[in-house]
């Protein structure tokens, strides 16, 4: 049976790319800054899409299938003295609903997300790093 890892990924990367309400918790013009591997430059605030960690994988009768996967996303955003990371927060509550249970993993539907943590912490450059994970249960009917 086939890792869901691939349709999951995709499906997460594209909904955060079309996100308005993303866009708009950055402060950005164009496009949100998400990447995979930052690169050099890069200005705050962005997003790290993790790896997506298969936890275990089930085909227990021929009728179904499940699998259940762990993903983190880190970010970065400016910060000052007086917003004690409120954007990085805003930016953390924005990837939470969009990555809800109405997200569409092709072949699987989501049976549960489980936010195992988000917490922001200040960085000593005036930027305030976040880290979430995420727990999926996905399923789907094997014929």
């Amino acid at each position: 049976m086939a890792s869901p890892i691939g349709s999951y990924a995709a499906a997460r990367t594209a909904a955060l790319r079309a996100s308005p309400e993303l866009l708009a918790a950055m402060q950005l013009p164009g496009e949100p800054n998400i990447y995979v591997e930052v690169p050099a430059n890069a200005e705050v605030p962005y997003l790290v899409l993790g790896p997506v960690h298969l936890v275990s994988l089930t085909d227990d009768d021929a009728c179904a299938a499940e699998a259940e996967l762990v993903d983190t996303i880190n970010l970065w955003s400016k910060t000052s003295p007086l917003d004690e990371g409120a954007q990085a927060i805003a930016m953390g509550d924005v990837v939470l609903d969009i990555l809800g249970l109405s997200l569409v993993v092709a072949g699987w539907d989501v049976a549960e997300r489980v936010i195992e943590q988000a917490i922001y912490l200040p960085d000593p450059d005036q930027s305030t790093r976040g880290t979430i994970e995420i727990r999926w249960l996905l399923t789907r009917q094997v014929s």
